[in-house]
């Protein structure tokens, strides 16, 4: 409908930080068994690869400024949908959970930082996971991160977090890089990591969808159906997801 592609489809290479998480992957291999490519008991093109590691299908990144700019403009010229109730609803983020109509809920908010180097040489386009991540974006660059924090709660990028950042880009490669871009912001995280959607409990006309954390790309298509459904069709809502189960805290 927009006319673009926004999931950028890659190979995703887990590589295991040792013989304790190896051992951990093969004790739930059975399960995983849907989801797993190859299996490397040695890699010898990734730095560390002595353990080994996985090859998950399926795997690849979502261009979600893209999206999400490409979205509003779409809806503002498109104009509204098919008629239905008039409720609000309020997708906010760390914004909502800090302050406003759902900001009884408890939270877990964590600080996240991602460098964007450009290595010329390295020529990897699989997207490299341990003890963080690599993502081939284009033209030699890469995305790499990210850091956790929780008492810095700033959309403001830190020294502290680019030492890290540069230390996980040492961690995948030995080349030289530069970097191009550095960013932080909030995952809002209500617990588990696990979202958040539902009714308020003193107002049947607002509804939220929160907590998202880190997951948003995995997560936001499901659940925001699943609301959609629930206000215009009256279907239920998971319980584990539901706002209902913190209602009892409000005020």
């Amino acid at each position: 409908m927009l006319g673009r592609h926004y999931f950028k489809e890659v190979p995703v290479l887990r590589v295991f930080a040792g013989e304790k998480e190896r051992r951990k992957f093969e004790a739930k291999q059975s399960e995983l068994e849907p989801w797993i490519g190859d299996v490397y008991s040695v890699l010898t093109d990734v730095k560390g690869g002595e353990s080994g590691g996985v090859e998950w299908q399926g795997g690849g990144w979502v261009d979600v400024r893209g999206f999400l700019t490409d979205s509003l403009a779409f809806f503002k010229e498109e104009g509204l949908g098919a008629p239905g109730p008039e409720v609000e609803i309020f997708c906010e983020g760390t914004k909502g959970l800090q302050g406003g109509e759902f900001s009884y809920l408890p939270n877990r908010l964590a600080k996240g930082e991602i460098l964007e180097v450009e290595i010329p040489d390295w020529k990897e386009e699989r997207i490299l996971n341990r003890r963080g991540w690599s993502i081939p974006i284009g033209n030699d660059r890469y995305r790499v991160g990210a850091t956790y924090e929780w008492d810095d709660l700033t959309n403001e990028p830190t020294e502290a977090g680019r030492v890290k950042l540069e230390a996980l880009v040492r961690e995948f490669t030995d080349l030289p890089f530069e970097i191009r871009n550095h960013v932080a912001g909030v995952r809002p995280i209500v617990r588990n990591s696990e979202p958040v959607m539902g009714e308020h409990p003193d107002d049947p006309k607002k509804f939220l969808l929160n907590g998202l954390g880190s997951k948003g790309c995995l997560y936001g298509p499901k659940v925001a159906k699943q609301l959609v459904e629930h206000i215009l069709d009256g279907r239920g809502i998971e319980p584990e997801l539901s706002l209902h189960s913190f209602s009892n805290i409000n005020g």
